[in-house]
């Protein structure tokens, strides 16, 4: 099975296990024996597949996860795995506390509604919410990146799943008269007004965490429209949307018209068709999830502190590589293959394969392009910071070669190193987006202070306390985030200078005269200075699509410490140096880029 397939069924699994003892118990108005099991076979026959579909689908990724180290499996390869590796044993714990959620649920199910049953389904809920979360990409990222992956699967699992649950829950048909009793409809609207209240702040939630985990994880704009992880992201922010559109008629019109007895003797039975929308919009969610989970964000690109040099002999040849950091982040891998006397020997393109053993990550796989006679070079991203391992694998007249291994670490890059507080506007009021996200988190702050009210005033609603308080944590921090940010301080500035033909010539001829030399004159890296550069100049034509037009400026304004890039502050005018940003963006381009409205195959 498709490994973002498998996830995909993880997650729906998680939603159907945790949000039904959740919506039992902290949702659902409570019927006179006060027992919080579900009112219908519907709702057991739905907890027992979410049950089985999230062991299963842990075991797969179990399965596939020791493939991807081992290939084919021997016996005891999966008990090992699942009892020494730390992505097994994240599994193996994650399994366990669900049996553990699942038999509890089952024994409140058959007795009255107490405090310590809620403290224990609470708990357990967290502990699985926390192993999925330890896993993720954000859990990388500290303390912070893990508390926000889990505020995102903790509502993702407890408001998704319980709209399922709500979904399921008997509901009342009119009587002889067209229209449902009183005493029906109050428990309907008071379970409505409750589960759309605490739904509101989760979705609220889930946005904010999103947002901020995208910010930490995705590296500009252009990685958003031009990689596989940002189209899966806008996937899902589009469905996203549309089920907010169906829980705001559900919040602002049914419910309403359900506390004050309005509306034709059809509400109800419409009412419940939107529910069923929703949950449709939420599965299609869950499935974008498991495509989203499964690509590699595109985070900053790292890099080495100084060059490698490695030799030695693998079966019989002789082998030389070096791995040359540039200033951008990319890292050229450069393989050299000799027999014994020295003369070059030609194999069939090597293949790298990249792992992290400290961080479990989807297979990053490259192929190396042959540049001459037993010659072989790569120019790559790494994506994360960290320890890499890459296996270089090939074959000569089809018998396999040993493995070339390399082993380092890496971390940001000289102009990563660059980044520095700063304080602008840019961020918040800059058309098209700026304006429309500065007012969406904002309105979120103001949701929140709402949600907070709300929890203080009534008994009922005093788990909004805790999810209007995270809500107005992150939203804060997001809006902070609009006008004080670590980075390059024009990165969001647009170009102020108008694109005319005039002043690309002019940033032509500023470039040929300043910045040829060095980085070729179609910005390949090629130029005359090269060889007698460390590191050297970095290929534009390659890295200038990954940058906004303010960052090409703030390099060409203050240069790259640690390199040979001159600052040309003083020696440009901003107009001039804007010109050359223009220029840039006339460049071929080269490689596979990411870039607005393209895939990166």
């Amino acid at each position: 099975m498709p490994y973002p397939w498998i996830k995909a069924i993880h997650y729906i699994g998680l939603a159907l296990l945790l949000g039904g003892p959740v919506f039992w118990h902290f949702i659902r108005e409570g019927d006179a024996d006060q027992r919080p099991g579900p009112r219908s076979a519907a709702g057991w026959v739905v907890f027992a597949l979410g049950f089985i579909l999230f062991l299963v689908s842990g075991y797969l990724d179990a399965v596939r996860a020791a493939r991807d180290l081992w290939g084919e499996l021997l016996p005891g390869d999966m008990q090992y795995f699942l009892t020494q590796s730390r992505y097994g044993v994240i599994i193996t714990r994650k399994s366990i506390l669900a049996v553990l959620f699942a038999a509890l649920a089952v024994v409140a199910a058959r007795r009255p509604r107490a405090p310590w049953m809620r403290a224990a389904v609470a708990a357990l809920g967290l502990g699985v919410v926390y192993h999925v979360s330890a896993a993720s990409h954000s859990a990388a990222e500290g303390f912070l990146g893990l508390f926000s992956d889990m505020m995102h699967v903790t509502g993702l699992a407890v408001w998704g799943g319980g709209l399922v649950y709500f979904a399921l829950s008997p509901w009342p048909r009119p009587a002889g008269g067209g229209r449902v009793d009183d005493e029906t409809r109050r428990r309907l609207a008071a379970t409505s007004r409750r589960f759309s209240l605490v739904g509101m702040i989760f979705v609220g939630a889930i946005i904010a965490s999103g947002a901020f985990m995208a910010y930490r994880l995705i590296y500009s704009i252009i990685a958003v429209t031009g990689t596989p992880y940002g189209l899966a992201l806008l996937r899902k922010i589009l469905l996203l949307a549309g089920l907010l559109v169906l829980a705001g008629v559900n919040h602002f019109y049914f419910v309403p018209r359900l506390e004050r007895g309005q509306g034709p003797a059809t509400l109800v039975q419409r009412f419940r068709w939107t529910v069923w929308g929703e949950v449709a919009l939420l599965f299609f969610i869950l499935v974008s999830t498991g495509a989203l989970t499964t690509n590699s964000p595109p985070r900053e690109p790292q890099a080495i502190p100084r060059p490698i040099h490695q030799t030695g002999v693998v079966s019989g040849i002789h082998y030389e590589i070096d791995v040359t950091p540039y200033p951008a982040g990319n890292l050229v891998f450069d393989l050299r293959l000799t027999d014994a006397e020295g003369r070059p020997v030609s194999v069939t393109p090597p293949e790298m394969d990249l792992t992290m053993p400290e961080h479990l990550m989807p297979p990053y796989y490259a192929t190396m392009r042959r540049t001459g006679p037993g010659r072989y070079e790569a120019d790559l991203i790494l994506p994360m910071s960290g320890r890499w391992v890459i296996y270089i694998r090939t074959d000569l007249d089809g018998v396999p070669l040993d493995d070339i291994v390399l082993d380092f670490r890496s971390g940001a890059s000289l102009r990563d190193q660059q980044r520095e507080w700063y304080v602008s506007h840019w961020r918040a009021t800059r058309l098209p987006l700026g304006p429309v996200v500065t007012v969406f988190w904002t309105g979120l702050v103001f949701l929140a202070v709402f949600a907070i009210r709300q929890g203080r005033r009534k008994e009922e609603f005093k788990p909004l306390l805790v999810s209007g308080g995270l809500l107005l944590f992150f939203s804060l921090w997001q809006v902070g985030s609009l006008f004080v940010a670590k980075g390059y301080p024009t990165e969001y500035q647009p170009n102020p200078v108008p694109r005319t033909e005039e002043t690309v010539a002019l940033g032509r001829e500023l470039y040929m005269a300043n910045c040829a030399v060095c980085h070729g004159p179609e910005g390949r890296g090629d130029g005359p200075l090269r060889d007698t550069m460390w590191p050297p100049p970095s290929r534009l034509s390659w890295h200038a699509p990954w940058h906004a037009d303010g960052e090409l400026y703030w390099f060409i304004t203050k240069g790259v410490n640690g390199t040979d890039m001159p600052a040309f502050e003083q020696a440009l005018t901003d107009e001039e140096r804007w010109a050359i940003v223009h220029f840039l963006r006339t460049l071929p381009r080269e490689g596979p880029i990411w870039f607005p409205g393209e895939r990166m195959y």
